[in-house]
């Protein structure tokens, strides 16, 4: 049994931004938060409970604006990856993890990690280079922090890409999404789907065709998301005219699916519920012809969106 610590509930008032954190095993949860803490702006990992109460125990260490993590992800053994300046590991209890150190230096921007269920580290963002080897934007670390170089990441997307989500789905496939127009020399746009060692899966071509827009007005997609039924559901902030701006739904060969109700703001995030029901976050004003505040739930077997609870 973990010994007891004293409860006491975040302020939710004195929160001033959240970014994505992680669960650990027992439910507890880790975010990143700035806060505001005796008048002064905090930037800090904080554990919480399920009942929102802040866990004295967890003791990471100190963060900046210019460090404190966007993206965490949490491997089988409940240590946390963070994409800090670079990427780092804290143990379970936040402390630093100095058993993983970084073979090679990664240039540019982490901006998303995922833990894979073999405990492997994907991340994604706007990079170029893993020490000396070329990456196209993602790349995956073995637990021990050196580049796993069994899987593809170059060439990957073309220069200026941006990656904002990679993730395995249950069959090891990875699904990866940004603002891009080509994988591996392959056409593919804002989303695309590659095998367990990086390689593009050709079996799956998404039959769509977002607007085509300047750098100064990128429309990513932000979050694939796999349905119970085999399909696949893509949010964002791309634009399509065909009434689904901001959320796609697309049959297991890559057809995109027309809804007869209309799509409004975008999916910037999403999660698969026990029961298979998918939860989805972001500027969601309609989904599929319902209104909806911003959170909405979605049935496995179809596209019809439930009241959220």
């Amino acid at each position: 049994m973990r010994p007891s610590t004293p409860q006491t509930a975040l302020p939710v008032n004195s929160v001033i931004a959240t970014y994505r954190g992680a669960a650990q095993a027992d439910g507890r949860v880790v975010l990143p938060l700035v806060r505001v803490v005796s008048g002064k702006t905090n930037y800090a990992l904080v554990r919480l409970d399920a009942m929102g109460n802040l866990d004295a125990a967890f003791r990471p260490p100190p963060f900046t604006s210019a460090s404190l993590p966007t993206q965490l992800a949490v491997d089988s053994k409940d240590r946390i990856y963070c994409n800090a300046a670079t990427l780092v590991r804290l143990k379970p209890d936040g402390s630093a993890d100095t058993t993983f150190q970084l073979k090679d230096v990664i240039q540019g921007s982490v901006s998303r990690l995922s833990v894979q269920k073999d405990d492997k580290v994907l991340v994604a963002g706007r990079i170029t280079r893993v020490g000396g080897t070329p990456v196209g934007g993602f790349a995956r670390f073995l637990p021990d922090g050196r580049l796993d170089t069994t899987f593809t990441g170059s060439p990957g997307a073309e220069e200026g890409a941006q990656f904002n989500f990679i993730e395995e789905q249950a069959d090891g496939k990875i699904w990866i999404a940004g603002h891009f127009a080509s994988i591996h020399g392959q056409p593919r746009k804002l989303f695309a789907r590659l095998l367990p060692d990086g390689k593009l899966d050709a079996s799956f071509v998404p039959q769509w065709q977002p607007a085509d827009e300047s750098p100064s007005t990128k429309s990513p997609a932000i979050t694939v998301q796999t349905t119970r039924a085999g399909g696949v559901l893509v949010g964002g902030q791309f634009l399509l005219g065909t009434g689904q701006d901001g959320l796609a739904h697309f049959q297991p060969n890559g057809q995109m699916d027309i809804p007869t109700g209309r799509n409004g703001g975008g999916a910037w995030g999403g999660t698969t519920t026990p029961d298979g029901d998918l939860v989805l976050v972001g500027q969601l004003k309609t989904v599929f012809g319902t209104k909806t505040e911003n959170i909405v739930r979605l049935k496995p077997a179809s596209v019809a969106p439930t009241a959220a609870k």
